[in-house]
């Protein structure tokens, strides 16, 4: 929009979403974010065992990157294994505690799923 003493630029806000599925045993708490400065995230509903949740990231165009981080890393008790993070068959952690998916040049709305799961590796 211009005028004579007047300029606006318009940018363009995209949603990225998705579920994050919570498996079996799995006890944690979890963020999820974008890189710095760049959008804002949240949760939406209960990170507990045996269910699945949502998050909902708004961003603006450009190069991004999406981080789940979990605590613990790791189930507790006897027979502790390692918690495995995996995305849409993209990229699987196990046992770090974080994911970092690349978003590439986001210029449109984009969808993640995202799968926690305890795996056979001990900690």
């Amino acid at each position: 929009m211009t005028g004579p003493d007047f300029a606006a630029v318009m940018t363009s806000t995209y949603v990225v979403s998705g579920s994050i599925d919570i498996g079996n045993n799995v006890d944690i708490t979890m963020t999820v974010a974008l890189d710095t400065g760049t959008g804002a995230c949240s949760l939406i509903g209960v990170t507990a065992e045996n269910t699945v949740i949502n998050y909902s990231c708004t961003t603006s165009a450009g190069a991004n990157h999406l981080f789940f981080t979990i605590s613990p890393w790791c189930s507790t008790g006897g027979g502790s294994k390692k918690y495995s993070l995996s995305s849409s068959g993209e990229a699987t952690t196990n046992g770090t505690g974080s994911i970092v998916i690349d978003l590439g040049n986001v210029a449109g709305n984009i969808t993640k799923n995202i799968a926690i799961d305890k795996s056979n590796s001990n900690c």
